[in-house]
């Protein structure tokens, strides 16, 4: 009887699935995108009765992160929808008992900042010219900017799930860079992978590259290779992207990463890597549309040098025309300099409150117990490139930035005596015996405490 059970138990879910799909193409027999989205969500529930609501739900959101360096894989007739968010709606919906179940603490960084940007920007948009355009585009600025690290502060992915989660983008990306091939290069000689934009297509390369120096830290290594090959791959979309911006920021991250590491270790290799690309640079001619190329003033970059000199006239005006209420966000995503951006649509006080909410998730690359700082790279990347590109919401970058604010709202924990999730807690004291420490806990003994550790990991009393 305890074997006809199991094996009931294991064909219940097999069975039920094949209903549902018989059901489901029974009732779209006469649309073929009404088959294909019934087989669609067969598969999902297949998926939820095999694995169980939490581990499909952690599932659905860690294939959404590999889509979303994929920007332009986006549902037909909504190209505001993208894969990334079709996977995390139904992630996160999955997800909601184990999130409403969780002792939640916002990062005062995150959360006083998420409310300026929404209010400011609120005023400013029933002030604009055409308000309900103006919510429209905010309502896009709330999903991605507020809305996706408020999801993950909230769900509280321990360590393991995050390191899924940088894997899974830096995935994402590698599968772009070989759709970057195989699509062949635009005009100008520049790739644009599974994107909108080669512009774009450099900015995933350079958030992958910090996800991928964090998971160097997390792998045994015997796997640092693996992780190596991924970082030259990441480091090839942005030079075959033609992104100045990734370009510049790439190598401005290069040059600081020994010193924040403090690692001669690191400098020595940045110094041999940085000669060795200089020979290759002297002895391979380079494309008119590489990186390097377009920085160095190449043909194809004087159009573009032109329209953004222009459109900073634009934008420059337009906010001392308006420097405290905004004009709204209708124009907010055209201007090749996303802090001027934002100044022209929330005005002074908006920019300021979005710098202070960058600024929250970047700063954990210092305040952050190491090697658990890396994660901070992304928001750092973004923003040094925010000045140069135009892009403001969109999920390939405010996806690991999220995971930086997941780690501010850990070590926010910590600090107050809870168990973390990343971080590990402060050390209990050792054991005495009649008031004297024990004699096999040296006074001197070193701890693992990293070094920005002490002032913020400490419980309160």
């Amino acid at each position: 009887m305890r074997l006809l059970g199991r094996l009931l138990g294991a064909a219940f879910p097999w069975a039920l699935a094949i209903v549902l799909t018989a059901a489901l193409l029974l009732v779209a027999r006469d649309s073929l995108v009404l088959c294909v989205l019934g087989i669609v969500a067969a598969l999902v529930i297949c998926v939820i009765v095999i694995a169980g609501p939490e581990r499909a739900g952690v599932g659905f959101v860690v294939l959404g992160t590999m889509l979303a360096p994929m920007s332009a894989l986006v549902v037909p007739g909504a190209t505001f929808v993208t894969g990334t968010d079709l996977f995390y709606s139904v992630g996160f919906l999955l997800l909601l008992p184990t999130i409403l179940q969780r002792n939640v603490h916002l990062p005062p960084g995150f959360s006083v900042t998420a409310l300026l940007c929404l209010g400011i920007g609120l005023v400013a948009s029933m002030a604009a010219d055409d308000p309900l355009t103006s919510l429209n585009f905010q309502a896009r600025f709330v999903a991605g900017v507020l809305i996706l690290p408020l999801v993950f502060m909230l769900w509280r992915p321990n360590l393991r799930i995050v390191q899924a989660l940088a894997t899974a983008y830096v995935l994402g990306m590698m599968i772009s860079l070989v759709g970057g091939v195989a699509r062949g290069d635009r005009p100008g000689g520049r790739f644009i992978g599974f994107t909108e934009h080669p512009n774009v297509y450099g900015l995933t390369g350079l958030f992958a590259t910090g996800l991928i120096v964090f998971m160097i830290s997390q792998v045994k290594p015997i796997w640092h290779w693996a992780w190596y090959l991924a970082g030259a791959a990441s480091l090839g979309v942005v030079w075959f992207s033609g992104s100045r911006a990734a370009l510049v920021v790439a190598g401005a991250l290069a040059l600081a990463f020994p010193v924040v590491e403090r690692s001669a270790k690191a400098a020595g290799w940045l110094i041999g890597s940085a000669a060795a690309l200089l020979v290759v640079a002297d002895r391979i001619p380079m494309g008119s549309g590489s990186a390097l190329d377009r920085l160095l003033g190449g043909e194809v970059s004087s159009n573009s040098d032109l329209a953004r000199e222009q459109l900073f006239r634009h934008y420059w005006d337009g906010f001392l025309q308006r420097p405290f209420i905004g004009h709204g966000f209708e124009e907010s995503v055209l201007g090749h300099n996303v802090y001027l951006q934002m100044a022209f649509a929330m005005g002074v006080f908006g920019l300021a409150a979005f710098l202070a909410l960058i600024g929250a998730a970047a700063l954990q690359l210092l305040l952050a117990p190491k090697p658990l700082n890396r994660l901070a790279y992304p928001a750092v990347s973004y923003a040094m490139v925010a000045p140069l590109t135009s892009v403001v919401w969109d999920r390939y970058i405010w996806v690991p930035i999220a995971l930086a604010f997941v780690l501010s709202a850990d070590v926010l924990r910590v600090r107050g005596g809870e168990p973390g999730d990343l971080v590990p807690g402060p050390e209990p004291e050792p054991a005495t015996a009649g008031g004297k420490r024990r004699a096999d806990r040296p006074v001197d003994s070193p701890t693992q405490t990293p070094i920005f550790a002490p002032p913020l990991l400490r419980p309160r009393r």
